[in-house]
């Protein structure tokens, strides 16, 4: 007997049971007893019992196939996307502006992977068992909840980290995964729904000790909210970018991964910039400064796919200087030639008549060959710029007898130094790009210096909304293999 039902709904039941037509019976009624004891969970498993449809579906195989199913693509789904997204981060390589992702997330994300993946298959195993062959080794929903936190809230903190330092999604999968784990919020919330309308189900919640009860429904909505705050993150973080001026615009889904960026910021005046102690040899006035020749701008690079440079010099006193650039037609032609003058460290600009200069002279050259490597994502989002140099001595080519280094920091010796250096520079504003020194008035000329007319590109290289310091290539990067032809 119904200990919620009333007199009427007892005497009711009596004759249900002696054979009277249940058609003609009234509907039953569920009233709570006064000073009733029964908990809500006895009372609502009450209630189940008497929804036909409640029982019936439950029972059903393809209801259970149902189930089975859906929990099988969520964690399927799941599993594609870990190890998808790890083999996208561990494959970026060094590039413009970005490179590889620091190591401690990539094996991160590696070794939740391996953890999610063996999460899934117990997690599988045991709601199967638990829908066909009775009773689950453990509570599914225990099961849910610890591999929620010991592997999806994980693998979402990484998501969050990368897309902090990047202005666009590093991977497709980034995105796909914080889809999936809004979808995943739905389903399980689904699932937890059907498996508590059930007598089962609460009898099973109603076994479990209080503690547990609170403990358990605490950690899987609070896993659950950590979940929706992080995937909108990440959707806000690789949605929306920094521009030029720094201000923040939406980057439209549909360009999200082509090669149509808002560059600007990274590139405008940007250039290639190259010191050699020869350049710094004459300039008695200024011995401790690194004096720059510009080669070319990141754009020209990249527009032309390849270039050939050379800068020229007699190797005798040393003071006379043409620079070559290769035209349409693969030539070398003569650009621009220039005089300095060892006694008062000055600088004359000549552009004319500039293949005759060096005539009479002994000549010296470096030949850079540079190369522009495309875009590919998630490998090298806005590319790279490698290169290869060799000198040309006395009618010999040969490689470089000083290292070419990246940076000023490791130029060796005081004064005048002794290593060459090869830079990605921004030209400070009002400082013209127009030449490859800077040309003034009357024919006068000087080298570009830092930092009086350069910028550090790390310090413009900052990504993402968190000025993340750039782990990309802050100069072309040197490759053996690029042939240079040295007789041009």
């Amino acid at each position: 007997v119904n200990p919620l039902a009333t007199t009427e709904d007892e005497n009711s039941t009596k004759e249900d049971k002696s054979g009277t037509d249940l058609e003609l019976n009234e509907p039953r009624k569920i009233e709570s007893r006064p000073g009733s004891s029964r908990s809500h969970y006895e009372e609502l498993s009450t209630l189940t019992d008497l929804i036909p449809c409640c029982v019936r579906a439950q029972k059903r195989f393809s209801f259970k196939l149902f189930l089975f199913l859906m929990t099988f693509g969520l964690d399927f789904l799941d599993f594609l996307v870990d190890w998808l997204f790890f083999r996208d981060i561990h494959g970026i390589k060094p590039g413009l502006v970005y490179g590889p992702i620091e190591s401690s997330i990539v094996y991160s994300s590696l070794f939740f992977a391996i953890v999610g993946t063996i999460a899934i298959v117990f997690e599988i195993a045991n709601i199967g068992k638990e829908l066909f062959f009775e009773p689950a080794w453990i509570n599914p929903d225990i099961v849910s909840c610890f591999f929620l936190w010991i592997e999806d809230i994980p693998q979402l903190i990484i998501g969050v980290r990368i897309a902090m330092c990047r202005e666009e999604a590093v991977s497709l999968f980034q995105i796909i995964k914080a889809s999936a784990l809004l979808y995943g919020i739905v389903v399980r919330i689904s699932l937890l729904s059907i498996r508590y309308f059930s007598k089962k189900g609460i009898d099973a919640l109603q076994s479990m000790r209080k503690g547990w009860k609170y403990a358990l429904k605490f950690m899987f909505l609070s896993g659950m909210i950590f979940i929706l705050m992080g995937s909108v993150s990440v959707f806000v973080l690789t949605l929306f970018e920094r521009g030029a001026n720094e201000s923040i615009r939406f980057n439209h889904p549909k360009s999200m991964f082509e090669e149509d960026y808002n560059e600007a910021r990274y590139f405008d005046n940007v250039s290639i910039f190259f010191n050699h102690p020869v350049f710094d040899l004459n300039m008695y006035n200024e011995t401790q400064r690194v004096h720059f020749v510009k080669l070319l701008s990141i754009y020209e690079i990249r527009s032309r796919k390849s270039a050939l440079f050379k800068i020229s010099y007699d190797e005798l006193t040393k003071t006379k200087y043409v620079i070559w650039h290769e035209d349409k037609n693969g030539q070398l032609k003569a650009d621009e030639c220039y005089r300095i003058n060892p006694m008062r460290g000055t600088v004359t600009f000549q552009q004319y008549y500039c293949d005759h200069f060096l005539w009479n002279d002994q000549v010296s050259s470096f030949i850079f060959k540079l190369k522009f490597i495309p875009s590919s994502i998630p490998e090298r989002r806005f590319g790279d710029i490698q290169y290869n140099v060799l000198v040309r001595e006395l009618g010999t080519c040969h490689s470089p007898q000083m290292d070419i280094v990246t940076t000023i920091e490791n130029h060796k010796g005081e004064g005048h130094y002794d290593q060459a250096v090869i830079h990605y520079y921004r030209t400070r504003p009002g400082i013209s790009q127009d030449h490859h020194l800077i040309v003034g008035g009357h024919s006068t000329a000087r080298f570009y210096m830092f930092d009086e007319d350069l910028i550090d590109i790390a310090t413009v290289w900052r990504t993402g909304f968190s000025f993340c310091k750039s782990t990309g290539n802050l100069a072309p990067d040197i490759r053996k293999d690029i042939t240079v032809d040295c007789d041009m």
